[in-house]
């Protein structure tokens, strides 16, 4: 304990650090003072940084959003008991998480940009990086005796392309985003880009051609389910013929009637 010359002045609610009450030691009784106090710098700081934050908002591109719904339809193939007969890898599910999975995945998206031909789009120069600049400084670097990555160089025209597809396809899976309806089967998919059609194409392909990767599928698999029952029925027909020979040459040997 220590004994203080003259009493302490303050005003209400402004207690010094020492001297505050027990009740309200608390953080945000404390942040709120620190405000109170710190008032007119922190008005000044924020209106010194809005400007230069208008101009970097003013700055930003329109993005704009493409939004279509598809229908998962809950049926299940009905040929199972098939597929145990014949040997056959089972097939893909069409319950809603595994269609989720397909409608985001690479295949598909490597799919529509075939399809819509975009890899021959202006698209792809936005995604390519621009040419190096500062060459004085790299080779100042080499002269020096620091290593310098080589840059790229489209040298091989099948490299480029695959170097541009693998490019588009993280660009759109970047911005593509697939949910699912509450409380029902359906799939909302949304893309957003720089360029509104665009977007409504990139939405509207994948829409469009995860239905007939589907169908192409099914059908794929119905072709191969009929080559093999043909194939197991001739090879019926060969063992029943066989078995009719042999029938016959062992009543000709026995001389049974």
């Amino acid at each position: 304990p220590h004994s203080i010359p003259h009493p302490i002045t303050h005003l209400p609610g402004e207690f010094p650090d020492d001297y505050d009450e027990p009740s309200k030691r608390h953080l945000l009784w404390h942040v709120w003072r620190v405000l109170r106090r710190r008032s007119w710098p922190i008005v000044f700081f924020v209106i010194l940084l809005l400007p230069p934050l208008w101009l970097h908002l003013l700055a930003q591109p329109y993005l704009y959003k493409a939004v279509a719904w598809m229908l998962i339809e809950d049926k299940e193939p009905k040929i199972s008991f098939i597929e145990g007969i014949l040997g056959l890898d089972p097939q893909i599910g069409e319950n809603l998480s595994t269609q989720l999975h397909l409608l985001q995945g690479t295949v598909l998206i490597a799919r529509v940009i075939e399809k819509e031909h975009l890899l021959d789009s202006k698209w792809v120069g936005e995604l390519t990086p621009p040419p190096q600049k500062n060459k004085w400084l790299f080779q100042l670097l080499e002269a020096i005796g620091i290593p310098v990555p080589p840059p790229p160089t489209a040298t091989h025209a099948i490299g480029s392309r695959e170097a541009s597809l693998s490019a588009l396809v993280k660009h759109i899976r970047a911005n593509l985003r697939i949910t699912p309806v509450k409380n029902s089967r359906m799939v909302e998919i949304a893309f957003v880009s720089r360029d509104p059609e665009r977007s409504a194409q990139v939405v509207n392909a994948i829409a469009r051609n995860h239905i007939e990767w589907q169908m192409e599928t099914r059908t794929a698999m119905m072709k191969r389910i009929s080559r093999l029952l043909v194939q197991r029925r001739d090879d019926l027909t060969d063992n029943q013929e066989q078995a009719e020979k042999s029938l016959e040459a062992f009543r000709q040997k026995t001389g049974l009637i």
